[in-house]
């Protein structure tokens, strides 16, 4: 906890906002999507099923593959510490809402399903996207599922299980990925064997988000490595979200900014 308060303050201190911005592919992006808050109907539907989840304290037994939480390590967890901790806030989450809509992405995978309300931002930016979502806990994918049948969210695909074998395994049937939201483990090699993993499917107009990319000091060198790949042009640093862009006759750049 005490890195990333280190680390906020550090963003804090270096984070600009559209004056200082020279890229307009990025300029644009800042002023027309990052730094809008433009509302759609369907967030307060999600956000509804989010908070009746906060207010459930019934406990269930969590799998959990990755680096777990810095608050809530026990391996039962009420719905509501998942509602609270574990699931993307509402800001982060309809960011990629409109990243998805905006550019309209179709191909989408997500690595860390939980309840599923990030998931259904990503479904409902797009009602004609195919989504899969990875979860290593057949218990949280479960509740995950009835959000997505409440919410009557299509193409929406769960695949539960370790994501180092599930994920291996799925992208062998996928083509080409659109957008690529990386929540899950947290931990160095994992996040940098993720990103590996799909980069052959990435393509110039791919959008790639990493989460908690100051999560920890292990979440800041994985970062600090993606960012420098020849294939990323131009990245993104939130705090608690990192964008990456792939586009081609681009001046790579990598910006820091307010959130």
């Amino acid at each position: 906890m005490l890195h990333l308060i280190k680390s906020y303050c550090r963003y804090l201190f270096s984070a600009k906002n559209a004056h200082h911005l020279h890229s307009p592919f990025v300029f644009h992006l800042y002023n027309e999507i990052i730094n809008i808050n433009k509302k759609y109907y369907v967030f307060s539907l999600i956000e509804k099923l989010r908070l009746s989840f906060m207010n459930n304290y019934q406990k269930i037994d969590v799998t959990d593959f990755g680096a777990g939480s810095h608050l809530n390590s026990s391996p039962q967890k009420t719905l509501s510490s998942l509602a609270k901790i574990s699931s993307t806030p509402r800001k982060e989450a309809q960011l990629l809402f409109k990243l998805i809509n905006h550019f309209d992405c179709k191909n989408i995978i997500e690595l860390g399903t939980c309840l599923g309300f990030t998931t259904l931002y990503l479904q409902k930016a797009n009602t004609k996207s195919n989504i899969f979502t990875f979860e290593g806990c057949p218990n949280v994918a479960k509740i995950a599922q009835e959000n997505f049948n409440a919410l009557e969210a299509k193409n929406i695909n769960i695949i539960v299980g370790n994501i180092n074998d599930t994920l291996p395994e799925k992208l062998k049937t996928i083509t080409t990925i659109d957008f690529l939201f990386l929540d899950a483990n947290h931990r160095y090699q994992a996040t940098l064997d993720y990103f590996e993993l799909c980069l052959p499917k990435l393509h110039k107009n791919s959008i790639v988000v990493l989460d908690d990319i100051h999560w920890s000091a292990d979440m800041e060198k994985a970062w600090q490595e993606i960012i420098k790949r020849k294939e990323i042009t131009i990245s993104i640093d939130l705090f608690g979200l990192g964008l990456l862009f792939f586009h081609q006759n681009q001046e790579k750049e990598n910006f820091i900014l307010k959130f």
